[in-house]
């Protein structure tokens, strides 16, 4: 097997965590509490000369001036945009992706299972319903593209997360999501579930909605029991909601429950469905384009772990096809493979699948594209698609 983590990873006698932002604040702990944290590193000037509980928080050249410095690894808790500009960062002060520095994803997954014997993966998520409030363009759920929108049943989602949990020990970040899952009747038996039986195996679970729906009593009881971090996305700069929202997050704060606000004002634009992108036409060419992307949530449903949530949304619309095997896993074969069914899954988790990328890559500007969108911009459900000829 392939691995990205260099040798030098296997006795970590220092670590630094870059990043003190909103993606941190959710895994950040775990680190804390697991390894020796030297350094938190944040060039925000915010948090210049703060600690957090004990840790000093330096920027990036701060953290350079240290005489030992070079004897301490950097694990990034940043997602997205910018982690591709903190690699940039990194990468011109001279220091190596796999041997220096790694991502959250990779060392959760890679640095468990090698040096551990733990099959631990960094960020998964579940659609529990496909029914939303907004009906936006761009957005990567491609929630305007369903044609009859609808609730997954319960006993799916529990069966799910039991498949997941025979067959992993530990998830960094297990994300509850839409559409908007604020619309789904037995979110809080979802919860429940998830919470009564995997909650010390979870080190964040999220549940992400666009606050334009006030939770039920029976909601808020399991929100709180479980510690669920409610990640609230704000559209207002596009949508006119704001007294729902208000109350929203007032709701929230009188339950004392863990939140997060995200302002959205603009998206990745990812092309699909509305133009036709090539991103590639070899599998080299494809790979990388994949490796950059680094599906950035893997995804669950109906008893299958998807490579990428984007390309899961794409099929269950109808508007491509996916393929077993390059695209997605099904954990049930897996889990009664006599032999090597978590290498398989290990495996297929950190991008080697079948001819190496996935399908929909080709059609697909992925999370590290630098073309944007005006977020959340309504549109009507039914709308000519510009598609590529291959499908």
């Amino acid at each position: 097997m392939k691995w990205i983590l260099d040798n030098s990873w296997g006795d970590i006698k220092n670590l630094a965590v870059y990043g003190f932002g909103k993606t941190a604040k959710g895994s950040i702990d775990k680190f804390i509490n697991e390894f020796h944290v030297v350094t938190i590193i944040d060039n925000n000037p915010v948090f210049s000369n703060q600690s957090y509980k004990g840790i000093p928080i330096k920027s990036l050249e701060q953290f350079q001036k240290s005489e030992w410095w070079r004897n301490v690894k950097v694990v990034l808790l940043v997602a997205g945009k910018a982690r591709q500009s903190v690699k940039k960062t990194l990468d011109d002060a001279s220091l190596v992706d796999g041997m220096d520095y790694i991502d959250l994803d990779t060392f959760s997954t890679e640095w468990y299972y090698r040096f551990k014997g733990k099959f631990n993966i960094g960020k998964i998520g579940e659609s529990i319903t496909n029914r939303c409030t907004f009906n936006c363009r761009g957005c990567n759920m491609l929630m305007p593209y369903y044609k009859q929108p609808k609730d997954y049943p319960l006993e799916m989602l529990k069966k799910d997360a039991d498949l997941l949990f025979y067959m992993v020990d530990e998830v960094s970040c297990f994300s509850v999501i839409g559409g908007e899952p604020l619309l789904h009747p037995e979110l809080d038996k979802y919860l429940e579930h998830i919470g009564e039986n995997y909650e010390n195996r979870i080190g964040n679970l999220q549940l992400i909605t666009n606050g334009s729906i006030l939770p039920n009593e029976s909601v808020l009881e399991k929100i709180k029991q479980y510690n669920v971090e409610v990640r609230l996305s704000d559209y207002m700069h596009t949508i006119p909601y704001q007294k729902r929202y208000e109350q929203v997050k007032d709701v929230l704060e009188q339950n004392n429950i863990n939140w997060l606000e995200f302002k959205q004002t603009e998206w990745i634009n990812f092309g699909f469905p509305e133009e036709s992108v090539c991103m590639g036409e070899t599998p080299e060419e494809l790979r990388t384009h994949m490796l950059n992307c680094h599906g950035m949530c893997h995804w669950l449903h109906d008893g299958k772990m998807y490579f990428c949530s984007n390309a899961w949304s794409a099929q269950e619309t109808g508007l491509v096809s996916l393929n077993e095997e390059q695209d997605y896993i099904d954990l049930l074969t897996t889990m009664q493979m006599y032999r090597g069914g978590r290498d398989a899954l290990y495996s297929f988790y950190l991008g080697n699948m079948k001819d190496g990328y996935m399908s929909h890559c080709k059609r697909c500007r992925g999370f590290a594209s630098t073309c944007v969108m005006n977020a959340a911009v309504q549109m009507k459900r039914t709308l000519k698609l510009v598609m590529e000829k291959n499908g």
